[in-house]
């Protein structure tokens, strides 16, 4: 009788740790795959404590049984807070920003626009100048240099999401046209003013991107299609927009303190018109009186209002 009293108590025993393996190991393919270990570990302490406190139930012995229990719920709800803290870690790592930048809110003050458009004119003056001095013999014309700046603008970001680079109202001074302009002539000149960029996109682009000052003349001219303009993602219409003199432009980012760093927050641009030069030549330009006016540009800009733009790059 004896023998048959342990038996089914062994039985017993060892239906109840199956069936509670299967509910633990059931529960635990709906948790996320870096978390099932702990989940398995918490469900097989349980079944373990359970299954040896069985037999003490069985023989009476409650004391031990109820020590059991208190164990396995301490182990359960160590491996729980584990859980908790890495799932909370990763999501707090999921939700910052893999791209962020501060940008100038647009539109900007009466104040700021004619402020920074004195400095526009300044630069512009100062480059065609320093090109002059080196260059006597071009002929080289104020009328052959511009100057313009693209800032983010996020105003219909919160309802597309989208951001893309603009030059703001009156952030640049040679692109208007003349007045004796023909209506085609005006008609083309404002379509190049209101040019917009994605980041990544244009010389423009890639220069807010990447943060660093770039040169691109036409003597870069890819040799198959003719054009300096394949290597920045241009679409046929931006291309078509542009001026059909345009032979050089010097892209220099507008840097502005953000936290313990410098970030982009606009690029400034300098382009010339029928005479060409090289990139020695163009270097030679950007000298440190001009990055001085180009610096205290930017400064101007980060005493503005401003918002951040952040993208999140999130694994699914």
């Amino acid at each position: 009788m004896s023998r048959k009293l342990d038996t089914d108590k062994g039985n017993t025993n060892a239906s109840s740790t199956k069936l509670l393996s299967d509910i633990t190991l059931g529960s635990v393919k709906e948790v996320p795959t870096d978390q099932k270990s702990f989940i398995a570990l918490a469900g097989l302490v349980l079944v373990f404590a359970l299954g040896i406190s069985v037999p003490f139930v069985c023989v009476g012995q409650y004391a031990y049984a109820f020590w059991f229990g208190v164990v396995a719920l301490l182990v359960i709800a160590l491996v729980l807070c584990l859980v908790w803290g890495l799932g909370r870690d990763k999501r707090a790592s999921h939700t910052s920003p893999t791209w962020t930048r501060v940008v100038p809110k647009l539109p900007l003050s009466a104040d700021a626009r004619d402020d920074l458009i004195g400095k526009l004119d300044d630069i512009r003056n100062a480059a065609c100048v320093a090109i002059q001095q080196r260059h006597a013999e071009l002929g080289f014309d104020l009328a052959d240099i511009r100057v313009n700046v693209f800032l983010p603008d996020d105003r219909g970001a919160n309802q597309t999401g989208i951001c893309r680079l603009c030059i703001p109202d009156g952030l640049h001074a040679g692109m208007s046209p003349a007045s004796n302009a023909t209506a085609m002539e005006k008609s083309r000149a404002d379509s190049e003013i209101g040019l917009k960029f994605w980041p990544g996109q244009g010389l423009t682009g890639v220069v807010f991107v990447s943060q660093k000052p770039c040169i691109k003349t036409a003597t870069d001219a890819d040799e198959a299609s003719g054009s300096w303009h394949d290597d920045f993602s241009l679409t046929s219409s931006q291309i078509e927009v542009v001026h059909s003199e345009l032979k050089w432009i010097i892209s220099l980012p507008l840097k502005v303190a953000d936290g313990n760093r410098e970030r982009t927050i606009g690029v400034l641009n300098i382009d010339g018109l029928r005479v060409e030069f090289t990139d020695k030549d163009l270097q030679a330009l950007v000298t440190v009186e001009l990055i001085a006016r180009v610096t205290d540009f930017a400064a101007i800009l980060s005493r503005q209002r401003r918002n951040r733009i952040s993208v999140l790059i999130e694994e699914i």
